[in-house]
């Protein structure tokens, strides 16, 4: 089966969860399909560690697969100032014209990844060099944020999803709370939309972990934005420290939010408590976890949540609010412990309690590790590959 997977994210162009699922969905679908790569990054050069000139292009071969990673200064534009969006037909026009020299073969179907690409996916669909579109909803409009974190401020968002939803022949969630906000936001018929859990590919013993029997070591992930709930981890910290334990916070990510982050913890005189590290390569970060006795998420809306799942897979105590899909990732006290976002000063009391006797936390720790191991990539591709079948071949 020939596919196309059409996305904003792709190594080395990874800032989130959108490019680390379609690295792990790409490894494993090559072994089965041919598959190539349509990557036309929406960040700005500060993600991308580049300068963007107008329709750059960067060609890639893996063992016949075509991978293609299209810059284009436009697009940036819509995602970074979303009401100067131009002609956006007109765009798309141009990005085709542009690409289309690089897609010579027909595909079975297009997987395509995120809102922004949907025209380009429509436009696929009409110059017959696809059959069929299946779209991935990683991250619905909802609540006030879009796919990128970006607080709602433009129809042209909603627009481009529901033109993602007409035009597929399936739409793949992450969760079933994304389905949830699926089926509220579009018409859509509750057959047509699948829930497919992502996957963990950390799984280590506990007796694995690296310890300081002094310091109590906790560890966040995440980007730096308004999804994510900064100003608990402030509030949590700074009541931290008033408990006069001795503890050492890892916070690693990057984002718009992170120079005011740090700022905040500057001024609050905390910056000696957190040791920041921004993005580090995803083949890294494993050793963090392995280092954390606690993770803490403080998500304002999650529709999976990789650094969960991976924190629980590493046998770490996670702690996170009780918002979007956590609730299927973490059965609350007994793998892992929910919070309503108002009782952040209950997760500081938790982690006295920890800090006091780790061991009465092992049971649940132990948990955690089953329960991560249930979400698998294998899984993953298993029902991907039928919903694809089924699709190309109805």
């Amino acid at each position: 089966m020939n596919i196309l997977i059409l996305t904003s994210e792709f190594k080395p162009y990874v800032w989130g969860g959108l490019g680390r699922y379609t690295d792990e969905i790409y490894r494993r679908l090559k072994l089965i399909h041919n598959v190539d790569i349509l990557n036309i990054p929406t960040y700005s050069k500060l993600f991308l560690d580049k300068e963007v000139s107008e329709n750059e292009i960067i060609q890639e071969t893996d063992n016949g697969n075509n991978i293609i990673h299209y810059f284009n200064s436009d697009i940036i534009d819509i995602f970074e100032s979303v009401h100067n969006h131009k002609n956006i037909s007109t765009l798309i026009e141009n990005i085709y014209l542009h690409i289309s020299v690089y897609f010579k073969k027909k595909y079975d179907l297009i997987l395509l990844q995120d809102y922004y690409n949907s025209l380009l996916a429509l436009k696929f669909l009409l110059m017959n060099k696809t059959k069929k579109i299946i779209s991935v909803i990683h991250l619905p409009l909802y609540s006030g944020f879009t796919y990128f974190d970006k607080p709602l401020s433009d129809e042209i968002h909603h627009y481009l999803e529901s033109i993602m939803i007409r035009y597929s022949e399936k739409v793949i969630v992450p969760s079933e709370f994304a389905k949830r906000v699926v089926i509220q936001s579009h018409s859509i018929d509750v057959n047509d939309i699948i829930v497919n859990y992502h996957g963990s590919h950390f799984f280590l013993k506990p007796d694995h972990k690296i310890l300081n029997n002094k310091v109590l070591t906790i560890l966040s992930v995440q980007r730096f934005t308004e999804q994510k709930g900064l100003m608990y981890l402030i509030k949590i910290l700074k009541n931290l420290v008033k408990t006069k334990i001795d503890f050492h916070w890892i916070i690693i990510g990057n984002g718009p939010k992170a120079d005011s982050f740090n700022a905040r913890i500057a001024l609050n005189n905390l910056t000696e408590y957190i040791e920041y590290i921004p993005f580090i390569n995803h083949d890294k970060i494993e050793y963090y976890y392995n280092s954390a006795d606690i993770f803490i998420s403080t998500t304002a809306y999650e529709t999976f949540g990789f650094t969960i799942i991976e924190a629980m897979s590493h046998g770490c105590l996670t702690l996170s609010f009780d918002n979007g899909s956590i609730n299927e990732l973490i059965n609350n006290k007994i793998s892992g412990f929910l919070f309503n976002t108002s009782e952040y000063l209950k997760i500081v009391d938790l982690i006295i309690q920890y800090n006091k006797n780790p061991k009465e936390f092992d049971e649940i720790k132990n948990n955690a590790i089953v329960k991560a191991k249930s979400f698998s990539w294998d899984k993953n591709i298993e029902k991907l590959s039928s919903l694809f079948n089924e699709v190309c071949y109805e």
